[in-house]
């Protein structure tokens, strides 16, 4: 296999991704996994770990932006673009400031699928479309989705919203912002990533069947 300019840039960038994607989702299965030891308010309440994890992951959005800029022939797309856009303000001026960890951390969560994506990345790269490995990430790309990135994020999402009373009491205007703009849109990309994925591994087994 030729190691060429393109996968001189991208091979790297996907690994420092699926490293970013698994430090951020252990950081914050922690920080679920002891909320009831921190978390008295879902917009209020921090601790320690979860400034460091918004920390973390800001500074690798940050990095990705730059370089994904930069190297925009292999880097760049609009959906990446949008994705970054509205996570890196809402972890910057949320995150860093002490307020909705708990909510952010939800969102944080879901970078469980990010590992899978890019091992579709380079199975696909190393020509392995027809190894049995590449239907299994196809599979569990579609299910991590399906359960993280769309039930999970809304389930627990309107748990907070619609049965806790702090969001009602809430006065901080930036908080509201990321409730109705925010969340609403990456839900939305959330929700497109996955109908692409499911139509994707759909197309795929029709092929196999035929063939």
């Amino acid at each position: 296999m030729e190691f060429d300019e393109r996968r001189r840039i991208e091979w790297p960038n996907r690994i420092i991704s699926t490293v970013n994607a698994i430090v951020t989702t252990v950081l914050s299965i922690y920080c679920l996994y002891t909320k009831d030891e921190w978390i008295e308010n879902s917009f209020r309440s921090t601790c320690d770990m979860s400034y460091f994890t918004f920390k973390f992951i800001s500074y690798y959005f940050i990095y990705d932006l730059i370089i994904s800029t930069y190297y925009n022939k292999y880097l760049f797309t609009w959906g990446n673009l949008l994705h970054h856009s509205l996570a890196l303000p809402s972890f910057v001026f949320l995150g860093n400031f002490g307020k909705a960890h708990h909510l952010l951390l939800i969102f944080v969560f879901t970078e469980i699928t990010t590992p899978l994506i890019n091992l579709r990345f380079f199975l696909l790269d190393l020509n392995l479309k027809n190894h049995p490995l590449y239907a299994i990430n196809g599979l569990l790309i579609f299910g991590g989705f399906i359960i993280f990135r769309v039930f999970y994020t809304s389930i627990t999402f309107l748990d907070i919203f619609f049965n806790k009373p702090h969001y009602a009491l809430e006065t901080d205007h930036i908080i509201p912002l990321f409730v109705n703009f925010a969340y609403p849109l990456i839900t939305i990309l959330n929700l497109y990533w996955t109908f692409q994925i499911s139509r994707s591994v759909f197309k795929y087994f029709t092929a196999q069947k035929k063939d």
